[in-house]
């Protein structure tokens, strides 16, 4: 009869020892501004971009291609291209 008590009091304390630790991860992932701090340490900087955006507006399509190419060929990446038939079809899906 001890046995068996003492296997019970073994298994409530076990399981009341996970509940305790589940909680506090719950606790931790959900509640505490640290899961926020340990997101931001990884996280890339703010972009940064001009002060004005009034010569991005006068870009065009080909303008884009042309200055990303350019970008890319400095960083030794592949110029990329636009694709007339997928912007056809995204203009006809659109209207």
């Amino acid at each position: 009869m001890k046995a068996i008590l003492i296997k019970i009091s073994a298994g409530i304390l076990t399981a009341a020892i996970i509940a305790g630790i589940a909680y506090g991860a719950y606790y931790f992932l959900t509640k505490s501004e640290a899961i926020g701090k340990l997101a931001n340490l990884f996280a890339p900087g703010p972009l940064r971009g001009p002060e004005s955006s009034t010569r991005a507006e006068d870009l065009d399509a080909d303008e884009i291609i042309r200055w990303t190419n350019y970008y890319r060929s400095e960083d030794n990446i592949a110029c990329t291209f636009q694709k007339r038939k997928i912007d056809i079809g995204g203009n006809r899906q659109s209207k």
